[in-house]
């Protein structure tokens, strides 16, 4: 008698992989004009013409990177028939991703304060001192400076970037790379395209919502994780301005 033959389930990415509706040169030209063109779309709508000033106002690029990921969804719908389900933006399940969602934040913030407890022991250990990592996490939190500038960084850039990096980027760059390559790989990306000498935080976050991405397949539970994490990075701003905290 012969033995029961062992059904083995296809990754659940298996059938999204396959249908989705761009490849990765296409999404990578999608992701480079999203960059490109926000500082020249941000001018326009500040009346400069086609002259970005050094530092574009956050507000002003989150309406120009809205703007712009208007365009790209109706051009993947309209011409690549895509879905929104397709970016991650299904809600199917809203209720259990978001619940995922909160859960991997407390877990995240757990890793986070021992991975920092960590380093300050190291630092403390290898130089003596650890002003050095002090310096460091006094220069990673984002300044308070209005409710539009809280909102734009708590809110609608974590949409945004979840849509463009993950959303988008993530299931092509899966299908020709694999998935721990993939994750690793958009996670530097998604470190380098923030404004900053030492993007640890970034990249860091960048693993942490590939990872979610890859786990759910939502862009839910992600969205949260970058929502709970850039809050937190400005309320650690406006405690040490205010003089609360002291680092």
């Amino acid at each position: 008698m012969s033995a029961p033959a062992i059904s083995i389930s296809p990754s659940p990415w298996a059938h999204r992989l396959k249908d989705f509706p761009l490849g990765l040169p296409e999404a990578c030209l999608w992701l480079a004009l999203f960059f490109l063109l926000t500082p020249y779309l941000g001018a326009l709508l500040l009346g400069l013409g086609l002259q970005p000033p050094q530092r574009l106002p956050i507000e002003t690029r989150v309406l120009a990177q809205s703007l712009l990921t208007l365009i790209f969804m109706a051009y993947f719908a309209g011409f690549r028939r895509g879905k929104p389900v397709d970016l991650g933006l299904g809600l199917a399940r809203p209720h259990i991703e978001i619940a995922w969602g909160l859960a991997a934040c407390a877990v995240m913030g757990l890793v986070y304060l021992a991975g920092l407890g960590a380093a300050w022991l190291g630092f403390l250990w290898w130089f003596g001192s650890a002003d050095k990592l002090a310096a460091w996490v006094r220069s990673s939190p984002i300044s308070h400076e209005s409710s539009a500038y809280v909102l734009s960084v708590c809110l609608a850039i974590p949409v945004l970037e979840e849509i463009w990096f993950r959303g988008l980027m993530y299931p092509p760059m899966r299908l020709n790379l694999g998935r721990w390559p993939a994750i690793v790989f958009l996670s530097a990306i998604f470190a380098a395209a923030h404004d900053t000498s030492l993007p640890v935080t970034q990249f860091i976050g960048g693993l942490v919502f590939a990872w979610a991405y890859e786990k759910r397949q939502s862009l839910i539970a992600p969205i949260i994780l970058h929502i709970a994490g850039n809050s937190v990075l400005v309320v650690i701003g406006w405690a040490m301005q205010q003089g609360i905290l002291r680092l």
